[in-house]
């Protein structure tokens, strides 16, 4: 079957505290260009005609602000279901997961927090998946890498072995749910869902990312968003 004629559900997490901001009100909710930024993966998952439905995860004190200020008042057709949000990320998303139905093919899920991300991106990630059953945006390391401890260096890194991983992430809705469960069984709790698949034992697929995809999670980060926007905008 190809992977177009799959059901594709989009799982935005957008419930993180952002407490390394420190700029008051939730990070994917403050403004970048008049906006909040979980507006802009929104609006490429909207735009996007793989995707069927999206799952907005959020704090469950903020779920009536992202009824009516996010997908209403901003025309997100596709956004099915705003889920309360869990302890942490991984709770969140499985909580988002919960809220598909089964006969969903492929979940594609992305931080609420990273707003360039592109509409080819989604595709070849979703392209992956179907071929693979999970696959990863991830993107090569520059930097020269090194181990360390208590302030001192302990050790290089072959950074040809290094990837740092990014999203959109997605998944086979079978090998999401094989994962999940294994996780809960064994009480682990991962930075993100290819961790889950690697740890259950599921090759994950990396497709090439971007140094633009940035994660906001500092001021700084912020300020580079709004340099990048009118940029990628062109």
């Amino acid at each position: 079957m190809p992977f177009e004629n799959r059901k594709v559900a989009a799982i935005v997490p957008a419930g993180g505290a952002g407490t390394r901001m420190g700029m008051g009100g939730l990070k994917q909710f403050l403004s970048l260009n008049g906006k909040p930024i979980v507006y802009y993966p929104l609006a490429v998952l909207e735009s996007s005609p793989l995707v069927d439905e999206i799952i907005l995860v959020a704090p469950v004190e903020n779920l009536e602000f992202c009824r009516r200020e996010i997908v209403e008042n901003l025309g997100f057709q596709k956004v099915s279901n705003i889920v309360a949000g869990g302890a942490a990320r991984q709770d969140s998303v499985r909580l988002g997961f919960n809220a598909l139905s089964v006969d969903t093919g492929l979940v594609l899920i992305h931080d609420g927090v990273r707003p360039f991300i592109t509409i080819e991106m989604v595709a070849q990630t979703l392209a992956a998946a179907h071929e693979h059953g999970a696959a990863t945006v991830a993107i090569k390391v520059k930097d020269t890498l090194k181990q360390a401890r208590n302030g001192i260096i302990t050790g290089s890194v072959d950074r040809e072995d290094v990837v740092r991983i990014q999203t959109p992430q997605a998944f086979d809705y079978n090998v999401l749910k094989q994962a999940f469960e294994a996780a809960a069984r064994d009480g682990f709790t991962g930075s993100d869902e290819s961790s889950l698949t690697e740890r259950a034992g599921i090759k994950t697929c990396i497709v090439e990312g971007a140094e633009t995809n940035i994660k906001i999670t500092t001021p700084d980060d912020l300020r580079v968003a709004a340099a990048l926007l009118p940029i990628l905008a062109q």
